[in-house]
C-alpha cells in the first residue's frame, strides 16, 4: 500500500481499480451528475487522490439538502486516523472506514469511504 501525501491513509490503486472494473454503477441522478463531476474532478487532482477510482461509479449519490451533494466512494486502503477530512476550500473531502460494504468487490477487507460534500 502507498500513503497518501496527506498522510490521512493508505491506499491500493491497483485492487481499487480492478473493483471498479467489476462494479456496475453509474450516477443513476443526471442532475447530480451534471453539477459535482468537473468539481469532483478537480478536487481529486488538486488534493492528489489518484486511487484508483472511477469517478463514473459512485458507491452513493445524495442530493443533501437545498445547498449540498453527497457522492461516496469505496476504495482499497487503510486509515491511519480516523475519520479525518482533506482540507479543500471548494468541497468538503471525508476520508472514512468502511467495514459494512464492498469487501467481495474489492476482494479485501482494508476498505475505505471517500466522501465529497459538493454545494449546489
Amino acid at each position: 500500500m502507498e500513503k497518501h501525501t496527506s498522510e490521512i491513509f493508505f491506499y491500493d490503486k491497483e485492487l481499487t481499480r480492478l473493483g471498479y472494473i467489476q462494479l456496475n454503477y453509474r450516477f443513476s441522478n443526471s442532475i447530480i451528475e451534471k453539477n459535482c463531476i468537473d468539481k469532483v474532478i478537480k478536487a481529486l487532482k488538486k488534493n492528489s487522490i489518484d486511487i484508483g477510482i472511477d469517478i463514473q461509479k459512485p458507491w452513493e449519490e445524495l442530493i443533501l439538502d437545498e445547498n449540498h451533494y453527497q457522492i461516496e466512494y469505496l476504495f482499497v486502503g487503510k486509515i491511519k486516523y480516523k475519520n479525518r477530512l482533506i482540507r479543500d476550500s471548494e468541497v468538503g473531502i471525508n476520508i472514512l472506514a468502511e467495514n459494512r460494504f464492498g469487501q467481495d468487490i474489492f476482494n479485501s477487507k482494508d476498505l475505505l469511504n471517500l466522501t465529497l460534500i459538493i454545494e449546489k
